[in-house]
């Protein structure tokens, strides 16, 4: 089995592990089955708990990419993914971009070359 294989494993068993904990967390404070919060999630937020979590880290990965110059691997950690292969491939699923083109295209600060002031006696 490949090294990116073996990573795509890992990441979805951790998503799938995660989404378990998260659903039966739910489950309890709601006091319903699994499948019911899952239904009763998709039709008011038109997602799944899983989908829906991934959408708000995925708009804490814009703001991040927009406004520091965190490494991606530190915005990934920061979003809370473990692998930052995982979350460049949900970030390109979800934004249709990768992380690093969106901070190209969206950066709110301008680039590395124009921090330098310039001499007032010039």
């Amino acid at each position: 089995m490949s090294r990116s294989a073996t990573a795509a494993g890992t990441a979805l068993g951790t998503a799938n592990e995660f989404q378990a904990e998260w659903t039966k967390a739910f489950n309890g404070a709601a006091s319903v089955s699994p499948r019911t919060l899952t239904r009763q999630f998709r039709s008011v937020l038109g997602r799944s708990p899983l989908e829906y979590l991934h959408h708000l880290r995925c708009e804490r990965a814009k703001i991040l990419l927009e406004l520091t110059l965190q490494s991606l691997p530190t915005v990934a950690a920061a979003c809370g993914y473990n692998d930052p292969t995982a979350f460049r491939r949900m970030f390109a699923r979800h934004q249709g971009q990768t992380p690093g083109l969106y901070r190209t295209q969206h950066a709110v600060r301008s680039s590395r070359k124009r921090w330098k002031v310039e001499d007032a006696n010039q």
